[in-house]
């Protein structure tokens, strides 16, 4: 049957959570890790699930569900560790850094593809608010010197950023879920989007991840008419 339900019971009836020592370690409930803890103004749509007493209920031992949040979360600096070893000058450090930096920022860059994954139809959303899109933080935070460095823009061009723009939007727009056809509505689609021209491959994204579900259909052809006339390759694709 439901061996969720009949741990949770014995969880319950245990009183001390013995039930649970059989659980790595690693996952055991505990105080949250440090590493890339949220704050509540990191206006992050992971907050959501993890505020979802569904995952509460289904996972009650360990933090499986908070780990797999914090390992997904973009808005947040990177947290890193290198040590300068000896013999090595400032300048050379400091490239390093930025190598270093670089590597780590490509990961950030790539993790709305298993955010997507991971809130998949977990989100009604609300005809007043807009949906949540969690920026993508291109922020190192060096341990061990207590500092932080960004990119400079020739290491990090705009052409690197577009596509990470766009899937950002798609996993942003997959959180909908399939029963939310009297929410989605023309207006409502068009309320994403921005003036600014760098939130236009966002909003692609956005109306991509919304005709993947099925909800472009209440796009009406002027509408339509009126994307395609920006000339926007993003959008096109969308």
């Amino acid at each position: 049957g439901r061996l969720d339900i009949a741990l949770r019971s014995s969880v319950r009836k245990s009183r001390g959570n013995t039930a649970c020592k059989h659980l790595s370690p690693l996952f055991s409930k505990g105080p949250s890790s440090s590493f890339l803890k949220f704050r509540a103004d990191d206006n992050d749509s992971l907050l959501l699930t993890l505020q979802n007493g569904l995952t509460q209920m289904r996972f009650p031992c360990d933090r499986r569900v908070d780990s797999a949040a914090n390992l997904l979360s973009s808005s947040v600096p990177i947290r890193l560790e290198l040590e300068q070893a000896a013999g090595v000058s400032d300048h050379d450090f400091e490239k390093e850094q930025n190598l270093y930096l670089l590597w780590a920022v490509q990961r950030t860059l790539a993790l709305s593809i298993g955010r997507g994954m991971f809130l998949l139809s977990t989100t009604f959303p609300v005809m007043t608010s807009s949906l949540l899109v969690p920026a993508i933080n291109p922020v190192g935070y060096f341990v061990k010197q207590r500092a932080t460095r960004s990119l400079e823009s020739t290491d990090l061009p705009e052409k690197m950023r577009t596509w990470p723009k766009f899937h950002n939007g798609v996993a942003s727009a997959l959180v909908v879920t399939p029963s939310s056809d009297s929410v989605i509505t023309s207006p409502w689609i068009k309320f994403h989007r921005k003036p600014k021209e760098e939130q236009a491959d966002k909003h692609a994204g956005i109306l991509f991840g919304l005709g993947l579900l099925g909800h472009l259909h209440v796009l009406p052809d002027i509408d339509v008419m009126d994307y395609l006339q920006e000339k926007h390759d993003m959008t096109t694709i969308a």
